[in-house]
Formats: structure tokens, C-alpha cells, sequence
């Protein structure tokens, strides 16, 4: 997690490597044997991966995941450029889960986790540099859809919503 230095008069945060679980009503602070290294500047990404019963997460140039006891690293061999800033998410419809964002050269890319390994899929998606992109599964109407808001330092300059299918990006609006 992390935490306001209270002692800085900037705020500044400082990185625990710790793991904690919710049971719905309270936190518990877990101990697994392993662990991902305290997050250092370039932002993680996680979510549960439906099909593989675990939490998977990206971290700089690793990939882990979390069976509920432990943490994993995973060797897989392909991997997302790094670093890659993005948004994971479960279609568990297709049965896939999906992280998409950008490299640090504005390219988008979309990838996908089979539980051992990445996949590079190539799509018509492209995220304007400085979009805030936010992956959810919409029950109702069983999609994975990504919701994208664009902004520069004037403020938000629009927004965009995808529809993930037949491993494409199908815009919305």
C-alpha cells in the first residue's frame, strides 16, 4: 500500500510491500511467502482473472498472481513493452482476460493473459496520449467494455467508450 509521509512537507509516499484481504466486512493483513517488490514510480495494474481462479498483476516487468494465500511470479514469454502503463479486465463471456494501455511512445497495445503466457493482439484501438482508460465487464449486457476519458493539461477534452469483441475494439461513441 501506500501512505502520506507525514514528516514531508510535500506529502511525499512511501511504498509498503504488504498484502491485505477483505472479507467483505474487514482488512487483514496477509503473509504470504512471496511477494511483488513495492511499487517504485510506474503505476501497477491487477484484476481477477475469472478463468484461472486469481488475482493477476503487472508490475514494471513482471508478471504475478495471487491464489489467495500466495503471491506467484510468472516467467512468462512474452510480456507487454516496458513500462506499460494500462488497464486489465475479464470478459467472462470470451473467456479472456485483457490488459490494454500504452508504452512510454504512445503506442496502444492490447494483450492477453492465457494463464502462462502473453498474447499481442493487434487492434484498431488508439488512445490519445494523456487518456485515463478504465476497463469494467458490464453484466447486464455481458461485455467488456473500456471507457476512456481524454485530457491534456487545459482539462478533459472528451471521452470515447469500447466494445471488446471477436479480439477487436468495436467503438461505441
Amino acid at each position: 500500500g501506500l501512505t502520506p509521509n507525514p514528516k514531508s512537507a510535500h506529502a511525499m509516499m512511501i511504498a509498503f510491500n504488504e498484502t491485505w484481504l477483505w472479507d467483505g466486512k474487514d482488512w487483514t493483513q496477509a503473509h504470504p511467502k512471496d511477494s511483488p517488490p513495492a511499487p517504485e514510480g510506474i503505476p501497477w495494474t491487477m484484476a481477477y482473472d475469472h478463468s484461472h481462479h486469481c488475482i493477476v498483476l503487472f508490475e514494471e516487468i513482471e508478471t504475478w498472481t495471487w491464489d489467495g494465500t500466495n503471491w506467484q511470479r510468472q516467467h512468462p514469454a512474452h510480456a507487454p513493452e516496458v513500462p506499460f502503463y494500462g488497464v486489465m479486465g475479464d470478459d467472462e463471456v470470451a473467456h479472456q482476460f485483457v490488459f490494454v494501455g500504452q508504452t512510454l511512445d504512445h503506442v496502444t497495445q492490447t494483450w492477453l493473459w492465457d494463464g502462462m503466457d502473453w498474447t499481442q493482439v493487434k487492434t484498431q484501438l488508439q488512445l490519445d496520449f494523456g487518456s485515463q482508460p478504465h476497463l469494467f465487464f458490464d453484466t447486464k449486457h455481458q461485455a467488456l467494455l473500456l471507457y476512456s476519458v481524454n485530457g491534456d493539461k487545459s482539462g478533459v477534452t472528451g471521452f470515447s467508450m469500447w466494445r471488446w469483441k471477436d479480439n477487436n475494439w468495436i467503438k461505441i461513441y
